[in-house]
């Protein structure tokens, strides 16, 4: 079983909702989504480790032992899931430029949203898709 790590900003509502549609919607088993709280200290570990700097600001996706970013992390993560999240797939279509113009104004005011005060609950079933050891990611 192959996986996918999705770094996310953990105090971003939506984000944290869009992990867990993530998990709802996976199109099969040959790839798991794991995510990782891109604020968190194990992320930078993790980062400097495969030799990649964030921002801090935006989804990064790790798979395959490459890093996509922005829109890019989301067109990769919509290949594994199941309609209508696969629909931004699309987006290919699309010059860059466009659509991480979109992502970098939907970044900077996703807190619209909400933003977490507190640790999201997360189902029991999908417990383990969190990562929040550093252990959890010698597994990558």
């Amino acid at each position: 079983m192959k996986k996918i790590l999705v770094f996310i900003d953990g105090d971003c509502l939506f984000c944290s909702k869009f992990s867990l549609l993530c998990l709802k919607l996976e199109k099969n088993k040959e790839y798991n989504f794991y995510f990782c709280d891109l604020n968190a200290e194990i992320s930078k570990i993790f980062f400097k480790k495969n030799h990649y700097t964030s921002d801090n600001k935006s989804i990064v996706l790790y798979k395959n032992e490459n890093v996509y970013i922005k829109f890019f992390a989301i067109i990769e993560l919509s290949k594994h899931l199941k309609f209508p999240l696969n629909l931004f797939i699309l987006f290919k279509f699309i010059p860059s430029i466009f659509h991480n113009k979109i992502y970098d104004i939907f970044s900077k005011n996703r807190y619209l949203f909400g933003k977490s005060e507190s640790c999201e609950i997360i189902p029991q079933e999908y417990k383990k898709r969190f990562i929040t050891r550093e252990n959890d990611l010698y597994n990558f």
